[in-house]
């Protein structure tokens, strides 16, 4: 009797362990994926160290991106609290062409580049007029700047600092003595270089004096100097024939 016993026990135990195999191995059958009802990372959250390997996006619904601070004003916001002088971001190209960033309005685009050895101003920082194609302001590398003009130039013998392609408007203008020689003014517009005498000199002492080109022709120069005795400076213009 206890022998039968067993052997009933023992089918049952079998029976249960084989359909407990066969639903268990249809719920597998029937349920192969795996839905999360998040992004990967999370999209937001703190990481001492993020890598992407592709295009990223940010910030694509609003908001501004903070690098070194929590509370962005701007659409890309970069602070540094360095006591030293410290560079906030470099833009660096290691080819043989320039690096330039774009700046674009509803009515006009600029970029500022600087030319690399295969680019057509190596070296030079530009401003360029992209609506009009034109470069309107040419730094070169030994420090020239060009307004309206690509390669600032030399003028009776003289490297142009700052040359300007075009008229050009100042309410006041200093002349100092530069290096060993004197302080001058010049204009080499619209002249007949051929036909150009100095008058004066004239000395800058007391009241009243005046000194004027003749006529028919144009002051394209002024020039001050010693003379006059002594300390006392004196002023002379270069007056030439118009063309």
């Amino acid at each position: 009797m206890r022998k039968k016993e067993y052997f009933i026990f023992g089918v049952g135990v079998l029976i249960s362990c084989v359909v407990s195999l066969m639903f268990s191995r249809t719920a597998q059958a029937s349920d192969e994926s795996l839905t999360l009802e998040t992004y990967y990372p999370a999209p937001y959250g703190i990481y001492s160290e993020l890598t992407t390997t592709n295009s990223t996006y940010l910030a694509t619904e609003g908001g501004n991106v903070g690098i070194g601070n929590t509370d962005p004003v701007y659409a890309l916001d970069i602070q540094r609290t360095d006591n030293a002088a410290s560079t906030a971001a470099s833009i660096y190209n290691a080819g043989n062409r320039g690096v330039a960033v774009r700046l674009e309005s509803d009515n006009h685009s600029y970029s500022v580049r600087v030319g690399g050895t295969a680019d057509a101003l190596p070296g030079r920082f530009v401003v360029r007029d992209l609506t009009n194609s034109e470069n309107r302001l040419v730094v070169e590398r030994d420090g020239d700047v060009g307004i309206g003009i690509t390669n600032p130039g030399s003028y009776d013998g003289k490297e142009a600092k700052f040359d300007v392609g075009g008229y050009a408007a100042v309410d006041d203008i200093y002349l100092k003595t530069p290096r060993s020689g004197n302080a001058r003014w010049a204009s080499r517009a619209g002249i007949l270089s051929s036909s150009c005498t100095w008058t004066g000199p004239m000395c800058l002492t007391g009241g009243g004096r005046q000194i004027s080109c003749p006529a028919d022709t144009v002051v394209t120069a002024i020039r001050t100097g010693q003379g006059c005795g002594g300390d006392t400076h004196a002023i002379e213009l270069k007056c030439c024939l118009t063309e």
